[in-house]
């Protein structure tokens, strides 16, 4: 059995396994690679994938994919709001009454952005006017202000057609610094995300693993399997200090990060603090109408018997 999931430091050791699903084996792809594979339905058997996008698919009825309590991505979304370097916006706050970009309208790191700004900021996402790319993944909310535009996003962001962009990494990020377009709407954006996470213990999930239901028929043992397989590589990549060698002051800096984390900062598993996000995750998908009703039992989203793992 193959699973498929991005190039992160702690799958680095992924190693294959072999048991009653024969080899199970990790190979990494480019996310957006996946994410086409997965929303167009073609063939695979597990994969890393949308946790926002999973909890979609089963409100709209269609249990094609079980996850797996695995969440190989967890990104703190307040970086990733970008204006112009000149820009006179600096908080969540100004933006309503904008124009707002946003790579993917139901992707997940947007659905954060949106719950945080309502939360926190109190901007709502009716306040807001929306310009996304012209392929959507789901469709958005009629009730969404919401324009689609053939262009670069990034290119309306530079010429000032829109005010803000919501996007995960911009292409500017990659040119040296003093080229840069863009900074990030907040100031000393770092500092923000870490009382954020003080004050909600929350740091955001972003992905899942999923199961194709033909391969779970196939092999119901598959999810604990690959819950194995995840937590044996991420408990080999603690060990390690992956990437605590490498660059000058980089080990004083893992120790005080996994210490503010309690340990682990991947936490696995469908444990009080994980329940906790999804639940808050499924919160905003129901207040941004991204789903029809609220999510009563979060592990009816997961593989049975998940909460034992």
């Amino acid at each position: 059995m193959i699973v498929f999931g991005g190039d992160y430091e702690h799958t680095l050791d992924m190693r294959a396994t072999n048991g009653s699903l024969g080899e199970l084996v990790y190979r990494a792809r480019p996310l957006s690679d996946l994410y086409k594979m997965i929303l167009s339905r073609g063939e695979f058997e597990a994969s890393e994938f949308s946790l926002s996008n999973h909890i979609m698919y089963r409100d709209r009825g269609d249990s094609w994919l079980t996850a797996v309590p695995v969440f190989p991505s967890r990104v703190f979304r307040h970086s990733s709001v970008f204006v112009r370097k000149d820009s006179e916006l600096h908080d969540f706050g100004q933006l309503a009454g904008k124009r707002v970009g946003v790579s993917e309208y139901t992707m997940t790191a947007a659905v954060w952005v949106r719950g945080i700004m309502l939360d926190d900021y109190g901007v709502h996402w009716r306040d807001i006017r929306w310009v996304s790319k012209m392929d959507k993944r789901f469709p958005p909310p009629a009730s969404v202000d919401l324009e689609s535009s053939p262009d670069n996003l990034e290119d309306l962001l530079a010429a000032g057609s829109i005010d803000a962009l919501l996007i995960p990494r911009p292409q500017d990020l990659r040119l040296p610094a003093k080229q840069r377009r863009f900074r990030p709407l907040l100031d000393n954006v770092q500092a923000v995300e870490r009382d954020y996470y003080e004050r909600t213990g929350i740091f955001p999930i972003m992905h899942t693993v999923v199961v194709h239901r033909d391969a779970l028929a196939k092999w119901p043992q598959a999810p604990e399997a690959i819950f194995e397989l995840y937590s044996a590589g991420k408990q080999r990549a603690l060990q390690r200090k992956l990437g605590a060698s490498f660059l000058p002051w980089a080990d004083k800096q893992w120790d005080e990060t996994v210490a503010f984390f309690d340990g682990d900062p991947l936490e696995f598993g469908l444990t009080p603090s994980n329940r906790r996000i999804v639940k808050t995750l499924c919160r905003y998908l129901h207040e941004q109408e991204l789903i029809a009703g609220p999510v009563v039992d979060i592990e009816a989203l997961f593989a049975a018997g998940a909460r034992n793992w």
